[in-house]
């Protein structure tokens, strides 16, 4: 396991620091695992610079970003859902569309995907209003 604190978080800045990783740990580095947030920047630079790794996102990060996002922004997305009863349940559904495989198909749930969830939240909620 290797802790680094960076003073951006860039994919410039994540590729030099997995080549220095990389090039400083002799290790086999074929089908290593990495578990990482949702951050676009970090997840193309292990995809660069680990090629054959394993990257794994976890439903807690994905969130926790959604959250985040909802914060920083000044898009008033955060202020609906907790005011709003059924923007809350639209919102925990939509977060929960993770849960699902990306394509029909999956053994484990062969007849629904992603975008089946995603029409079924909104068919469920189309005739819903928001006052």
């Amino acid at each position: 396991m290797v802790f680094v604190l960076l003073g951006s978080e860039t994919e410039e800045t994540y590729c030099a620091l997995f080549a220095v990783i990389h090039n400083t740990l002799p290790l086999n580095y074929d089908g290593i695992c990495f578990v990482t947030d949702y951050e676009r920047a970090l997840m193309n630079a292990v995809q660069q610079i680990f090629p054959n790794s394993n990257l794994l996102c976890y439903w807690f990060h994905y969130t926790q970003s959604v959250v985040r996002y909802c914060h920083r922004k000044v898009n008033g997305v955060l202020n609906l859902v907790k005011r709003h009863d059924l923007v809350a349940r639209i919102f925990k559904m939509m977060l929960a569309l993770l849960y699902l495989p990306a394509e029909r198909g999956h053994p484990g749930c062969p007849n629904f995907c992603m975008e089946n969830g995603l029409h079924t939240i909104v068919i469920t909620n189309l005739h819903l209003t928001i006052s």
